[in-house]
């Protein structure tokens, strides 16, 4: 069963309240982090040992050969590791969940690129402390941002990871189509969503002990807002028909490449952000 419970992001004990929904979502991921080793089929793909992102990530990227490149709520890695076989110098995949990085660490010894990636334990917010600065390049992709409450905590990381001259890339579910396809999700971080309901994407049946979460469906606005806002200048942002995930939804299929899109639809279903630090 469903609960939503829409919160505002109001009022003078609003920090206290997402300490407490990062708690929760945090005790989600580290269950589905041990969900993920089986339905990711990790042993498989650690054997072929063969990582990629999406194509259109890979064109918008361009060159990053040589670059040292913080990956953001990295969760198993696998990212990270397409980042590596790219030519990255350096990846540092950050995520919250003890467990997910636990995994992801243990994959880098058996994958061989160990120290090269490796991965470290911390919320966005604590990114720098963990992670370092003077980085190249910040990542992130594909169901992260809904987990955030705080877009300007986020973008003050970001920032501050970078050196100057420095990049961002993000690519991620277009905040529209998730509210089309779940209208009961809303635009706009300003409402914190809670959900109880049982089952993850990767497998509608899964039972978790804790299945409680909270989630803001940031809208384009709010993103760009909050980078522009914290000193970076936007080079491009950019809609997709295609989408990293069946959202859950019968219409959409797939078109090779990890990817998914409505037949005949030109509607954005992702979106994809570059931007720099001066």
């Amino acid at each position: 069963m469903r609960s939503d419970r829409l919160v505002p992001m109001v009022g003078p004990v609003w920090s206290l309240v997402v300490d407490e929904r990062l708690a929760v979502n945090r005790q989600r991921w580290e269950e589905m982090s041990e969900l993920h080793v089986v339905t990711y089929a990790i042993d498989a793909v650690d054997a072929a040992g063969v990582f990629s992102l999406r194509p259109f990530e890979v064109a918008e990227l361009g060159p990053i050969d040589g670059d040292r490149v913080c990956h953001l709520q990295c969760h198993l890695g696998d990212n990270s590791f397409a980042l590596a076989q790219l030519g990255t110098a350096e990846v540092v995949g950050v995520d919250f969940s003890h467990r997910s990085v636990e995994i992801a660490n243990a994959r880098a010894e058996r994958l061989d690129l160990a120290p090269r990636v490796r991965f470290v334990e911390a919320t966005v917010e604590d990114a720098v402390r963990a992670a370092g600065t003077g980085f190249d390049g910040v990542y992130t992709s594909w169901g992260v941002l809904c987990w955030l409450p705080d877009l300007t905590a986020w973008a003050t990381t970001i920032r501050d990871l970078l050196r100057p001259g420095g990049w961002l890339y993000v690519a991620e579910t277009h905040p529209h189509a998730a509210a089309a396809r779940w209208p009961r999700y809303r635009y706009g971080g300003t409402i914190a969503m809670f959900n109880d309901g049982q089952g993850d994407y990767t497998d509608a049946d899964a039972i978790f002990e804790h299945p409680e979460s909270w989630e803001w469906n940031h809208g384009i606005g709010e993103i760009v807002t909050a980078l522009v806002g914290q000193g970076m200048a936007l080079n491009w942002l950019h809609e997709h028909p295609v989408v990293a995930w069946h959202l859950n939804d019968p219409n959409l299929l797939p078109v090779g490449n990890g990817l998914w899109e409505l037949p005949g639809s030109t509607l954005p279903l992702s979106f994809s952000i570059k931007a720099t630090k001066p």
